[in-house]
């Protein structure tokens, strides 16, 4: 007995379809990717932008943040020093962070220089106000004094 190998005929419109599917499947599947792209990258940006919608608040809590340092300088306070405490971790909650610039070469992004001294070029001798940032976006830059490379 013999076997007749059996062998499917192809039909061209069933490859056509095929191959119709196959395409509208990859179509669908990078449309897919990027509707999530889309959907992350507005919940990123949503985010974002509630935290720079309070940066004018926030900025005027600096200040006030400035006039309370000051006082408990001077009062030697606890109740002073306490509220300045919550105000500082308040501001860190909200993602503000503080400019370290004392010791630091100067940075023009983050600082304004106030004065020219004698002391280490374009290194920061003196901060006269902190600078602050929100997510990486200035609030406030530093104010300081930079080395003119002059060294007494």
């Amino acid at each position: 007995m013999t076997k007749l190998k059996h062998q499917p005929k192809t039909n061209p419109e069933i490859e056509r379809l095929a191959a119709q599917v196959a395409e509208v499947d990859a179509k669908w599947k990078r449309a897919l990717a990027d509707y999530q792209n889309l959907e992350k990258r507005n919940t990123d940006q949503r985010s974002l932008y509630i935290k720079l919608a309070n940066a004018t608040l926030l900025e005027r809590l600096v200040g006030i943040i400035d006039d309370l340092r000051r006082a408990a300088g001077h009062l030697r306070d606890e109740g002073v020093s306490m509220i300045l405490r919550q105000c500082e971790n308040l501001l860190k909650d909200e993602g503000v962070a503080q400019v370290d610039a004392l010791g630091k070469p100067f940075d023009p992004t983050t600082m304004e220089c106030i004065e020219s001294v004698p002391g280490i070029k374009d290194t920061v001798t003196k901060v006269h106000q902190t600078g602050y940032t929100l997510e990486g976006v200035m609030l406030r830059p530093a104010r300081v004094d930079v080395g003119n490379g002059n060294i007494n």
